[in-house]
């Protein structure tokens, strides 16, 4: 082990096999051999992670990240950046694959990659407190017990997958190197889209669950989209005939992804439009986009529908939505020379499925 490697910050509720590192953070799961020589190296370090436990006491085994102590600061944003990389493909990726298996698989939401707001102090031997409501408990550290997220009280049966085609792409365009201010530009953009992402895949019935968690997922989804077309050349606002258009540029593997046979969802105002036809994923894009109207803007909601009205040849947007951002997002930085030389196209394939199923996945 690198004599240099400290530890940085603890994601409690996921513990990922081997490690996933960029050039100065390394994200290491509990099996891996720096994380248990960190763990000898410092015994105060090895009890907090040792006290980690589900909400039934059952031992959980958290992830950290580390660093080389020689870089200096950590910088918070970049820090931020890298997780939501990973978070944001690893649960995209298990809401495709449950909705193909027809179940719940991988993780269920962003949650599980939050950072835990209490950590190791620089010398190792104290607590660094990182909230308000955890001041104080610097005198009970012989009492401490480290908690997971509240949103899935079995973090010990979560399995962590990810779209690696995804991270790989989006850990690239973090630490790529840009000269050009329009690249630089896109990186930004990506950075501030996925976060945006973050928060729009959080586990979306935390409390009680009803058609307000769902909308206000909805609502940032739009968000994430408009800030990933936005032209930056021209400095115009962006607006949903931006996103529509970027997402029929898309080289689709399925030519009914291609076909332009869709009716298009459009508000009462616009009768014309309204008449048009257009392709499924835009499609999908505009039903998102009056979603998120009808639940920014007061419009009437109607009952027992997450949607403003449902048709039988229309999917779930709790899947598609993920499933069009990441093909939009994975095109996107195609452009850029981002992704893997090889892309994988059963992946895509599978991706491309979700889109044109018209049934949700059933509970098993």
């Amino acid at each position: 082990m690198n004599s240099h490697v400290k530890y940085v910050i603890t994601i409690p509720s996921i513990d990922i096999p081997g490690h996933i590192s960029i050039h100065d953070l390394i994200l290491l799961g509990s099996n891996d051999d720096c994380y248990q020589q960190l763990k000898k190296a410092n015994t105060f370090l090895a009890k907090y992670l040792d006290s980690f436990r589900s909400p039934f006491s059952t031992k959980i085994n958290p992830s950290i990240v580390v660093r080389d102590e020689n870089l200096g600061k950590v910088n918070s944003d970049h820090l931020v950046s890298f997780r939501n990389a990973i978070a944001v493909s690893s649960v995209i990726y298990s809401r495709m694959r449950s909705c193909l298996l027809q179940r719940a698989t991988g993780c269920t939401g962003t949650d599980l990659f939050d950072f835990h707001p209490v950590s190791v102090s620089n010398d190792g031997n104290d607590f660094s407190v990182k909230t308000a409501s955890t001041i104080g408990m610097d005198n009970r550290i012989d009492e401490f017990k480290g908690q997971t997220t509240l949103s899935e009280p079995y973090p010990e049966s979560i399995r962590f997958e990810s779209d690696e085609e995804l991270t790989l792409s989006l850990l690239n365009l973090i630490e790529k190197k840009y000269n050009k201010i329009k690249d630089k530009e896109f990186r930004n953009r990506v950075i501030r889209s996925t976060g945006m992402v973050y928060y729009a895949l959080r586990a979306p019935f935390t409390q009680l669950g009803n058609k307000t968690d769902f909308g206000v997922a909805m609502c940032l989804w739009v968000s994430a989209f408009e800030i990933i077309a936005y032209h930056y050349k021209t400095g115009a606002d962006v607006n949903s005939n931006d996103v529509s258009s970027l997402i029929q540029s898309i080289p689709w593997q399925n030519s009914r992804l291609r076909k332009t046979n869709r009716v298009g969802v459009y508000g009462k105002s616009n009768k014309l439009k309204r008449k048009s036809k257009t392709t499924l994923p835009v499609q999908i894009y505009r039903r998102l986009y009056h979603t998120r109207n009808m639940y920014l803007h007061g419009n009437p909601i109607p009952k027992n529908n997450y949607e403003f009205k449902t048709r039988k040849n229309w999917g779930n947007l709790f899947f598609q939505v993920p499933v069009l951002f990441r093909c939009v997002l994975m095109h996107l930085l195609k452009t850029k020379g981002c992704i893997p030389a090889t892309q994988d196209t059963t992946l895509q394939n599978n991706y491309e499925t979700v889109l044109l199923m018209t049934k949700s996945p059933q509970k098993t």
